[in-house]
């Protein structure tokens, strides 16, 4: 297994790692936020989503990132 200190910063790979990354925790806090919503605590519900809009904000960058990089190859 490749661990994050062997990627090059900037590559396809790192760039993969970190939308997964990201992915993952935008997973995690959509289910935190449903599971607050469903025993009614508001607050615990409403810091979740506003976590889930940050990585999902954070992912979607990546994804550009990860796009452009890709496109930059083809021209390349």
């Amino acid at each position: 297994m490749t661990t994050t200190a062997e990627i090059p910063h900037g590559s396809p790979e790192m760039l993969c790692h970190e939308l997964a990354s990201t992915a993952a925790a935008a997973a995690f806090h959509a289910d935190m936020a449903a599971q607050y919503a469903a025993v009614g605590n508001v607050a615990g519900a409403l810091y979740a989503l506003r976590c889930l809009i940050a990585c999902t904000k954070a992912a979607a960058g990546h994804g550009r990132d990860l796009h452009a990089l890709k496109q930059a190859e083809e021209f390349a």
